[in-house]
């Protein structure tokens, strides 16, 4: 069985709200995402955050001064998630 997920940087399915497939889910999630993203915008990842936050009970995320990289920090973050 699955006990968590870590998302870096990264979007989310835009069937998120409607496709049954995506039940919610009991473990705990970690959603890690850059200031600086080439890739999508701040408002992307407000909304990501927001829709994850909705759907996931045992969620928390991270924004860090970062482009779409994995930093120190956010492997320290990752580190800490995967210890606690």
């Amino acid at each position: 069985m699955l006990a968590g997920v870590i998302g870096i940087c990264g979007g989310i399915p835009g069937d998120l709200d409607d496709n049954p497939r995506y039940s919610p889910f009991e473990g705990r999630t970690l959603y890690l995402y850059g200031d600086d993203d080439e890739f999508y915008t701040n408002e992307q990842f407000q909304s990501f955050d927001a829709k994850l936050a909705a759907k996931l009970p045992n969620y928390s995320s991270k924004k860090f001064s970062a482009k779409h990289e994995i930093t120190e920090a956010m492997r320290a973050a990752v580190r800490d998630f995967l210890l606690s």
